[in-house]
């Protein structure tokens, strides 16, 4: 068992907050050496701004804060626009500060293209419908790369590379009741929501007798907490972090596509509540647990982090 004792959405929060407002604060700068000096300016806060929007884990206080934020942005560039003061026209940029601007662009851009190719697969994928019905969801990890995947990249790229972690968002746009962060699993707007099974198959495994942690404490054994296994054709389909005691079907049962499976909690190797699900091919057998992870597409798509999807009806 692992206790963050400052939890690490607080630390995220607070990271994006000032990074958003140091982006804000130096994109608003009018005073430059020379024309040249805007220009590439201009590009490397305008490139951090848009990674800003991206990736900023905005969910953490609301999803809506990255489009104030982006209007923001917009508005400050053209006031710095229009009121842009150059020092001396015939100038030439000096080589520090054209150096520290060409690294700054250079290093957003390479991180933007990073997630853009994140949205690409390599692997056959394996189409699924999505195993949450009702409400907006959006997708905490999960993607083509280590860039849009990283904790499961980290773990095992073969096994997890594909996995992709759910979270669900309230009315406000956040993914719980308590901005930041609660130490309360029913704050969480996902903590409970009935899980569907996203494929017909076997249930050929089932845990359903751990207990739920805490929000920031990790219970690391086992890592899949209260989880099933689907066998569907030749994939394994797993959908882990139930809520004990909360399944509806049994170990040898034939499940339809769209059968209530159980209920989101937040047991296993998880710091919140959310649904993790992954499918593997080349599975070797129940005891070893191991195969190679293979792209999923729900109803079609290939949902990468940070994107927000809401199921058909």
């Amino acid at each position: 068992m692992i206790d963050l004792s400052i939890p690490i959405p607080y630390i995220i929060s607070l990271l994006m907050i000032l990074a958003a407002f140091l982006c804000v604060y130096l994109l608003g700068h009018t005073d430059f050496a020379s024309p040249a000096d805007y220009v590439l300016h201009l590009m490397g806060w305008s490139s951090m701004a848009i990674l800003l929007f991206i990736a900023a884990p905005w969910m953490f206080l609301t999803i809506y804060l990255k489009y104030a934020f982006a209007g923001i942005v917009l508005a400050v560039a053209l006031r710095a626009g229009m009121k842009l003061h150059i020092r001396d026209k015939s100038a030439e940029l000096l080589l520090w500060p054209l150096l520290r601007r060409v690294a700054l662009t250079t290093v957003n851009c390479f991180l933007l293209i990073m997630l853009i190719l994140g949205h690409s697969y390599a692997d056959t994928p394996l189409n699924l419908e999505y195993p949450l019905h009702n409400g907006t969801y959006y997708v905490m990890q999960g993607g083509g790369n280590a860039w849009n995947n990283p904790f499961h990249a980290s773990y095992s790229w073969l096994h997890y590379g594909y996995a992709v972690d759910i979270g669900k968002l309230n009315r406000i746009g956040a993914r719980a009741s308590s901005l930041i962060y609660s130490s309360d699993n029913k704050d969480y707007t996902i903590f409970n929501d009935t899980v569907y099974a996203p494929a017909s198959g076997e249930i050929v495994r089932l845990l359903d007798t751990v207990t739920d942690n805490h929000p920031s404490v990790l219970r690391t054994n086992p890592d899949h907490g209260n989880h099933i296994v689907i066998k569907s054709g030749p994939y394994y389909i797993y959908l882990c972090h139930f809520e004990r005691k909360t399944m509806k079907v049994k170990k040898g049962q034939f499940v339809e596509k769209g059968q209530p499976l159980g209920r989101v909690g937040n047991a296993g190797w998880t710091i919140e509540p959310h649904l993790h699900i992954h499918a593997w091919k080349n599975f070797k057998s129940e005891e070893v647990g191991e195969g190679t992870s293979v792209p999923l597409l729900f109803e079609g798509n290939f949902l990468t982090f940070n994107e927000v999807f809401i199921p058909r009806p």
